[in-house]
């Protein structure tokens, strides 16, 4: 949802599917870590987050390499030396609000992605293929599509044979976008804030 409101805001037409009516699901993330706080504030969004039910949290207590270690998040630049814990549900609901005010964002809700569209050689993707609240398949075509079902889920299983398996619970991925000014001011909100990830136009 973070993603589709960003690239709505760089004026970027932009389609999200929610399997759901709601995103009252028992998601596993619930932190809101500083530097998206700091974002949110960027975007606007801060004075409106801050009015969700959540608590603040300053330290980290761990055991690293079967030693006990405190984080001390006082220590962190900027305004938010802490981390957020908020419902998963109420940050979607918040971003998905801000992103429905802007002309190119559109929210499919209760819209199941079934599968993906590809192209002669088996591998670009062209779209997904969806069922709508009605039931009914339909087609849609996209220069970028973006899978956000979960790994092993319908959209990322048919490629998950290019992934390389990692002990870590991520997944990394890679994608191109055309060539054009749309794309470069995409790109150029994307990077704004380091966020351990690459995006770039070509």
């Amino acid at each position: 949802m973070m993603l589709g409101l960003l690239l709505a805001r760089a004026g970027v037409d932009v389609t999200v599917m929610e399997k759901h009516a709601d995103f009252l699901r028992d998601f596993r993330g619930d932190t809101v870590h500083a530097s998206t706080l700091r974002l949110l504030d960027e975007l606007g969004l801060g004075s409106r987050f801050a009015r969700i039910p959540h608590r603040l949290i300053d330290t980290i207590r761990m055991e690293l390499q079967g030693r006990p270690v405190e984080v001390d998040l006082t220590r962190l630049p900027g305004p938010h030396q802490h981390i957020a814990l908020v419902p998963q549900w109420d940050l979607l609901e918040l971003l998905a609000t801000a992103a429905q005010a802007e002309p190119t964002f559109r929210l499919l809700r209760s819209t199941e992605v079934t599968g993906l569209l590809r192209g002669d050689d088996g591998r670009r993707v062209l779209g997904v293929e969806y069922r709508d609240p009605s039931g009914e398949t339909k087609h849609m075509r996209a220069e970028l599509t973006v899978a956000c079902d979960g790994r092993g889920q319908q959209c990322v299983r048919p490629w998950a044979c290019d992934l390389e398996p990692s002990a870590r619970r991520w997944t990394c991925g890679g994608f191109g976008c055309p060539p054009g000014r749309r794309s470069e001011r995409a790109c150029r909100r994307l990077q704004r804030r380091a966020r351990h990830d690459h995006h770039r136009p070509g």
